[in-house]
């Protein structure tokens, strides 16, 4: 019976085998940022300062509830401030905290490359429950700034990726900078502006609409 043969060794050639290098990412990391002095230790909200660009409006009822939501269930969603102090994000929340006899402030540094995850522990079911409700009804109940919007846009600040044509239209009253209609011209006070597809669809809503008793101006962009 003939003996089953061994296979020779295979050579190798002394080096380490490395896995295969992955494909590149579409990731690019962000461009560094010219950073601040960071500011004395933060330990309370009396170090804070809010934001004076905030281009989100808190009224009564918006503070009021989140105020609501600290008393019921406590502190969980997190603040952004900047190396000086400054709100970035969460002035609606130091004020309510402030409103509901807090004062104490935890700080945790960040450089952007990893997401902060705030634990909170002891709530029951019922309450993990009311603190998600309250963190989405919370922003339902602020509204936008104008003013505030027109002149971050006046120095440059891109709101494109924020809103779309016809809501920056709703919002700041007046069409794009790079439009040249703009509604805050026309004579009515109470005005509908309409996007026709084509100029022909324009000319029959016009004539409609006339019809109608209706007083109407066409635009061009």
């Amino acid at each position: 019976m003939a003996k089953a043969r061994t296979p020779a060794p295979t050579r190798t050639s002394g080096r380490r085998a490395t896995s295969a290098k992955p494909p590149a990412s579409d990731y690019a990391p962000p461009p560094e940022r010219p950073t601040e002095p960071l500011a004395k230790s933060i330990t309370s909200l009396a170090d804070l300062t809010p934001d004076p660009a905030n281009a989100r409006k808190h009224n009564p009822r918006n503070v009021g509830m989140i105020r609501d939501a600290l008393g019921e269930v406590g502190a969980a969603r997190s603040i952004v401030i900047d190396e000086a102090g400054v709100v970035l994000a969460g002035n609606a929340t130091v004020e309510a905290a402030a409103d509901a006899g807090m004062s104490k402030v935890q700080v945790v540094d960040a450089d952007g490359e990893t997401i902060i995850a705030v634990r909170r522990t002891g709530l029951t079911p019922e309450q993990k429950a009311r603190l998600a409700l309250y963190d989405n009804r919370t922003a339902e109940l602020a509204d936008w700034d104008a003013d505030v919007l027109k002149r971050l846009q006046g120095e440059g600040v891109d709101l494109s990726k924020l809103w779309g044509e016809d809501e920056l239209v709703a919002l700041l009253g007046k069409e794009p900078s790079d439009s040249g209609a703009n509604i805050d011209t026309l004579d009515s006070q109470f005005m509908v502006l309409i996007t026709c597809h084509s100029e022909a669809e324009q000319v029959t809503l016009l004539e409609r609409f006339s019809a109608e008793g209706l007083m109407c101006k066409s635009l061009m962009s």
